[in-house]
């Protein structure tokens, strides 16, 4: 397809560019097509064009898109320049930065022959590298900050280094004194209260019940009436009294609406009032609670004691944890970043880069953290800089992006006469599909959200285009059967789609045609509701996978393979053999465990048990696991499990269960991964049942690898879907509540570095949090809901043809944040009721 109007002027500027793409819009092909002008009209080598994608999968899609498009326009002296697009710096900006540190290893403080750890590997060293790292600090530290502290906030703080050197430094180099740094938190407080009572006065609740307020009365002496009057009086005071609102908030609470007859209301408007004065009531309490968390108290004394000592530990953590990366040759991806950086800084290192690359162009922009885009300021001051983003698609705040950046370059492109434009015409979505989002997020994400137009009119199929599915059920009915009875609803959703054979769009041939099961996607926040939701699937008829996402260690395959494992390098773990035993390895019922368990001895191991017992269905699995123990001592692992596979048929039985091609993977990942590892930990059972449990007691997760859907409905994670699309999307699970709080520290280079402090010994800090952890952590609050927000923008847009929306409830989590979207969109919700397993349709 020919580039658009919009693409070519971006294309084809001679200036630097930021795009704002919508979803769909085609900066895959933008970017391809503007890198080849950097070749074919400027005049450049491959080799002096950087391209940064988030990640590895999209270079590798870009250098593809560009190797094609290249050999078939290159021609004569030109087509040299085929090998080196193979050579040239299209990558992550790790890969960048890896290429920096080995550049200049001297400038950047990179390791010889360095190695870098992937994420799973840095979850698993860096615990052991920041407890040496920890031992060799001086007993004052411990005598100040408590070792959990210490450890919590070194994590932390490693994971951004330079940021968080920042933020020590606002806090002062000098360690100033506890009274000034008090008033500078004090006068930070001061400016959130006064943003609270802000928020407040703005809320529609209270304009409207204020108002309300105006427009009825009744007689004097009537107890309603004169809290009226009172409400009003409380209302003025804090929208004109500044200094005092906290005193103003406070009078809220003691409002009775105790009293009031409709004989002295006259012209009506008692229940009006009274439901007005209740509203404000309750709004006062809340903004109150908010603008006392922002009052000075013994938690932040406590703080600004602990923050020298805080900083001084930091500071010799990094070294020292420097000096191991440096020893082991290893670097984790926050080091890498803060290396390539450090080099940077010199301007012998920035001269070589401006020599050698002229141009550069960097995808999904608002996904950079700060650190990232001072490296990219640093190496295109000279440069020709084309960036591509969508504020309304960053949804990797965790870690460390900020969808300003993406703005402040844009802002900083035009200002010096650059060129800012934006792709509006979707080739993904149908029109009236494409109305339904605008509408649902013109309210959502007003910051960031540019309304598209899209490039297919009409709809392959009639309406509805956007359903709501929610589960009625009384209270009495846990989440769980919530959730299974979604899940069902959303198989009987797939299955009536695809039986009555709803039309849609086929991409590939240009053509309509009926949908087919390959054709959907179920997308949710996490991947654990997915196997429930692929267990409905299958169990309606419908073939499904979960291609990818999540840890693959939590995978019940894996459990299993773990169960194993750990019996075989203890074979008096009697837990592990019972769960290798009602495992598909041996799928011992309970019933015989339970008649078994009635002749077992006080303190008997089970496998004692096992080998004296004479119970038919037992003598099998107590033969196969002799064998695999005499073996333990001769086999690798993975030889082990193989051997284990072959004696009981553990991969047969998964290929008959639901989901077979989704297990099968997990159990080959699984084996090669354990093969892999035993390289590194030992080829014996007993070191790899150390590694595990290293991994699974401090929650590392391995990545699950994907696999291809073919024709069954694919189901993953909304952030492994970005990128991809499919004709049909069921976004799932919108009501689960995901957010637990468990910051222990927050740091924000403006501000500083907070606590949040925790300690038995002093009742008077019980249940409070220092005024400035309090300010991060609403800073912090208010982007994870914007955040979210976009997620839902991400989830919805995948789908070409239609979506469903499904939840547990009717309210709660993600759906809460889309509602007022929905109801501006006019989409009204289908009620599913929840039915006992006995009534169950499937």
């Amino acid at each position: 397809m020919r580039p658009t109007a919009d693409q070519t002027t971006a294309i084809s500027a001679q200036s630097n560019v930021a795009v704002s793409a919508g979803a769909g819009t085609g900066k895959t092909q933008l970017l391809t097509e503007r890198y080849l002008f950097h070749l074919s009209a400027e005049g450049m080598s491959p080799l002096e064009v950087v391209a940064i994608t988030y990640t590895r999968r999209a270079a590798s899609e870009l250098r593809a898109r560009i190797r094609e498009e290249a050999r078939l326009r290159l021609a004569g002296e030109e087509m040299s320049r085929l090998a080196e697009i193979e050579a040239s710096p299209i990558g992550t900006i790790h890969s960048l930065c890896a290429r920096i540190c080995r550049d200049h290893p001297q400038e950047s403080g990179a390791p010889p022959s360095f190695e870098i750890l992937d994420e799973t590997e840095t979850r698993l060293v860096t615990p052991d590298w920041i407890d040496e790292a920890l031992d060799r600090l001086p007993i004052e530290v411990y005598r100040n900050v408590p070792f959990s502290v210490l450890r919590a906030a070194m994590n932390l703080l490693l994971s951004d280094p330079i940021m968080a050197a920042r933020a020590f430094e606002t806090v002062g180099s000098d360690l100033r004194t506890t009274e000034e740094q008090l008033e500078r938190w004090s006068e930070l407080g001061r400016q959130r209260q006064l943003e609270i009572v802000a928020a407040l006065i703005c809320r529609q609740d209270w304009s409207e019940s204020t108002r309300t307020l105006t427009l009825v009365a009744g007689n004097k002496g009537d107890r309603i009436e004169a809290l009226r009057v009172r409400t009003l009086e409380l209302v003025t005071g804090i929208e004109t009294e500044r200094a005092t609102h906290d005193r103003w908030l406070a009078q809220f609470d003691a409002l009775d609406l105790r009293g009031g007859s409709g004989k002295n209301w006259p012209q009506g408007g008692l229940d009006e009032a009274r439901e007005a004065i209740k509203q404000l009531r309750a709004a006062a309490r809340l903004a109150l609670a908010d603008w006392q968390k922002f009052n000075l108290s013994a938690a932040d004394r406590a703080l600004a004691r602990m923050l020298p000592w805080l900083q001084r530990a930091f500071v010799q953590v990094q070294s020292e944890m420097g000096r191991i990366r440096r020893a082991a040759r290893l670097i984790d991806f926050a080091s890498l970043e803060a290396m390539a950086w450090q080099a940077l800084q010199i301007e012998s290192v920035r001269a070589h880069y401006r020599r050698r690359w002229r141009a550069f162009l960097v995808d999904e922009f608002q996904d950079i953290s700060q650190i990232q885009a001072e490296i990219i300021e640093l190496l295109t001051s000279e440069a020709r800089l084309t960036i591509v983003g969508d504020e309304s698609q960053s949804i990797y705040g965790f870690r460390g992006a900020k969808v300003a950046i993406f703005q402040r370059f844009r802002e900083d492109i035009i200002a010096r006469g650059g060129l800012s434009c934006a792709l509006t015409l979707s080739f993904r979505s149908h029109a009236q599909l494409v109305e339904r989002f605008n509408a649902i997020f013109r309210g959502l994400t007003p910051a960031g959200h540019s309304a598209i137009e899209a490039y297919r009119t009409e709809p392959p199929h009639t309406p509805p285009h956007l359903r709501l599915i929610v589960v009625e059920a009384g209270k009495e009915v846990g989440k769980e059967l919530r959730q299974r009875t979604e899940a069902r609803a959303i198989a009987t959703a797939i299955k009536q789609m695809v039986e009555q054979g709803m039309v849609i769009d086929d991409r590939m041939s240009g053509v309509q045609r009926a949908l087919r099961p390959g054709d959907i996607a179920v997308l949710a926040r996490t991947w654990r509701p997915l196997e429930v939701f692929s267990e409905a699937l299958e169990a309606a008829g419908i073939a499904s996978s979960v291609i990818g996402g999540g840890n693959l260690l939590r995978t019940r395959v894996a459990l299993d393979l773990v169960a194993l494992i750990r019996f075989l390098a203890n074979q008096g773990d009697s837990l592990a053999l019972l769960a290798t035993l009602r495992s598909p390895f041996f799928a011992i019922s309970d019933l015989t465990l339970q008649v078994t368990a009635e002749r077992r001895k006080p303190g008997e191991p089970w496998w004692e048990l096992l080998a004296r017992d004479l119970t038919p269905e037992l003598r099998r699995p107590q033969a196969i696991l002799a064998e695999l123990l005499e073996q333990r001592r001769h086999l690798s692992p993975d030889e082990l499990l193989r051997l284990a596979d072959r004696l009981t048929g553990f991969t047969a039985v998964l290929a008959s269960l639901p989901s077979a091609p989704r297990r099968l993977a997990d159990w080959n990942a699984m084996v090669d991964w354990l093969s892999e590892k035993s390289l590194v930990v030992g080829q014996d059972i007993f070191s790899l049942w150390r590694h595990l449990r290293r991994l699974i007691e401090r929650q590392v997760p391995v990545r699950r690898p994907p696999i291809e859907a073919r024709d069954a409905v694919a189901l993953l994670t909304i952030h492994s879907a970005k990128g991809l699309e499919w004709p049909v999307v069921v976004v799932a699970d919108l009501s689960s509540n995901q957010r637990a709080d468990d910051r222990q520290v927050l740091f924000d280079p403006a501000f500083g570095v907070a606590l949040r402090i925790h300690t038995r010994q002093d009742e008077e800090l019980a249940g409070s949090s220092p005024l400035l952890y309090s300010a991060l952590a609403a800073t912090d609050d208010q982007r994870l809901d914007e955040e979210s927000r976009r997620l839902l923008y991400v989830a919805l847009t995948r789908a070409r043809d239609a979506a469903i929306i499904t939840a547990a409830d009717r309210k709660g989590g993600l759906l809460n944040l889309l509602q007022p979207g929905l109801e501006d969109a006019g989409i009204i919700a289908e009620s599913v009721e929840y039915l006992p397993a006995d009534r169950l349709p499937f």
